[in-house]
Order: structure tokens, then sequence, then C-alpha cells
């Protein structure tokens, strides 16, 4: 049975995708690429900010997996849920914890829903189980 969460979670995946390759990038590590930093420092830099592209777009298209091949969605899910919950953890407790603020790093408000979403999805498939 194709679960509505799993689809809830691909959209808010997508949009993460979207959000971090056109909305939130250069102004972050452009100016470190940029600066005189030891070249290692600039390109490890470059390289977490692709290589997180390259993971959303994965996780996205598990998502979608999750949501097109139900019988798949219980290994997705289960991979999902906790890396999404990683994910919003750090950013909300990192955020709080550097700034006594969460909103600094507001991406816990994209990842702990996409938890939420993948976990909701097991808990359906239980249900239909059952």
């Amino acid at each position: 049975m194709k679960s509505k969460w799993n689809l809830a979670a691909f959209t808010v995946m997508a949009l993460t995708v979207v959000a971090h390759a056109f909305g939130g990038g250069p102004e972050i590590w452009l100016p470190v690429y940029e600066s005189s930093l030891p070249q290692v420092v600039r390109i490890s830099m470059g390289l977490v900010w692709h290589g997180l592209t390259v993971l959303f777009i994965i996780m996205a298209a598990l998502s979608l997996a999750a949501y097109l091949r139900p019988k798949l969605s219980l290994g997705i899910n289960l991979s999902l849920a906790p890396i999404n919950l990683g994910f919003g953890g750090v950013a909300l407790i990192y955020g709080f914890v550097s700034t006594g603020g969460v909103l600094v790093l507001p991406q816990w408000i994209l990842f702990l829903p996409m938890a939420v979403f993948t976990f909701m999805a097991l808990k359906a498939m239980q249900k239909s189980e059952a």
C-alpha cells in the first residue's frame, strides 16, 4: 500500500534539495572558498556542501522509491528516519548551543518533519500488516 507519509517525506526532501542547491549556498561556502584559509579547508567546505547536495538528492529519490515501491519502504524508512532525525537534531541543538536560538540553523524545520513522516510511514505499515 502506498503511504501518504512517504509522499510527504519525498515532497519535503525535494524542497530541501531545491532550498539547499539554489537558496542557501553561495553566501555560506563561497566566502570560505574565496578566503585566505588553507586550501584544504577551502576545498573541504566545497566537498561538504556538494556532498550534502548529493546526499539530499539520494534521500529524495529513496523517499520517492518508498512511495512508489511499498515493498521497499520498510528498509528505506528504517534508514531515512534516523538520518533525518540526526540532521534535524544536530541543527536544532548546535544552533541553540552556539547562539542561544534555534533559527540560526533552521534546517531542523525540514529534517524533523521528514523524520516524523518516515516514522509515521513505518507505523502505517505496521497497522496494515496487522
